[in-house]
């Protein structure tokens, strides 16, 4: 059996990073350096945004943004454009490394990541149906090795870095099942190598001169920034979602700026009718307490997060192979 875990953001905010859109923003705006002057002028955008921090929460809002950046730049400069997409992807890559060398490795992150790579059932604790779905459809496997792959929307290396096993590895024995760690791809590349920072298409520019031309794709869609890498990581990402049997989402928000991989998942849940998807929701604390007091207010969430994810895989006919877990804080180490 394979199982597919796909890590975002989220992930890294758990292990106590500030790795949020909010928290880049508020050091890419107070910066003390000299920027150039279309510099200057998307970062005051940002400003004029930041102080009601609900407006854009997550990457993916600002990759949109800057998609509709395009239109602000007047005449058509695309060197210009391109100069704040760098500028933006320079700073970035600084302020993240900072993160992830305050990321400290313990007993305690391994030991319950190792937890979640091949016990997802302890994600739904008090949620005894959905624990003991889990567990029957993996009974029914017929294989005695579970092999895992990991996809991960982040730059840093968060994961590698708490469970340090080598690809192919036997890194557990459960109930005479053998869970094999396969391999970590990072679809947006790294902090050091390939970082991919965008949109998803096109479409998703919003200046037609800029859309349609060949050097703006190559520093702001995604799809063309990973073929110029010539590293074939969407090919091993796209084989890695065809041969999964279960499909774990955590941390992740779902964004336009990755649509053609929710439309991948539910392709392929269309095609593999025995395959099943497990979606790890943040929510904050009041929510939490809704949920776990008023059976009516987790079914409503539980419909609403479920509702959302097959519009974004376009896909309507898998809600009974959706499970959803609101458990708290599982990789918190901070």
């Amino acid at each position: 059996m394979n199982i597919l875990y796909i890590l975002g953001n989220g992930f890294d905010l758990q292990l106590g990073l500030k790795t949020s859109y909010y928290d880049f923003y508020q050091y890419y705006t107070n910066l003390n350096d000299d920027p150039s002057e279309p510099v200057k002028q998307v970062r005051k955008s940002i400003e004029d945004h930041i102080s009601n921090k609900g407006i854009y929460s997550n990457w993916s809002d600002m990759e949109l943004a800057l998609g509709e950046y395009a239109k602000k730049i007047k005449p058509y400069n695309k060197e210009q454009y391109i100069e704040v997409i760098v500028d933006i992807l320079n700073h970035l890559a600084e302020y993240l490394s900072g993160q992830e060398e305050s990321l400290k490795k313990t007993p305690l992150a391994e030991s319950t990541l190792r937890k979640f790579l091949y016990n997802q059932e302890f994600l739904f604790e008090g949620r005894e149906k959905s624990k003991n779905i889990i567990i029957d459809f993996k009974k029914r496997s017929k294989d005695k090795s579970h092999i895992i792959d990991v996809i991960t929307f982040n730059y840093t290396k968060s994961f590698e870095k708490l469970l340090p096993i080598t690809p192919k590895s036997n890194f557990i024995k459960q109930r005479d099942i053998n869970y094999i760690y396969n391999q970590t791809l990072h679809v947006h590349g790294t902090i050091d190598s390939n970082m991919v920072l965008g949109v998803d298409n096109v479409n998703q520019i919003a200046n037609n001169d800029f859309a349609y031309d060949q050097e703006i794709s190559d520093y702001i869609v995604k799809k063309t920034q990973n073929e110029n890498t010539e590293s074939l990581i969407d090919q091993a990402v796209e084989e890695s979602f065809l041969r999964s049997n279960m499909i774990c989402i955590y941390g992740t928000s779902m964004g336009e700026t990755d649509k053609r991989w929710w439309e991948l998942i539910g392709q392929h849940l269309h095609n593999n009718k025995e395959c099943i998807v497990i979606i790890c929701a943040y929510i904050e604390d009041t929510e939490r307490e809704k949920i776990n007091r008023r059976s009516a207010y987790y079914r409503k969430k539980k419909t609403e997060l479920i509702k959302e994810f097959m519009n974004k895989i376009n896909n309507q006919e898998i809600n009974d192979r959706i499970l959803v877990s609101f458990s708290k804080d599982p990789f918190k180490i901070k």
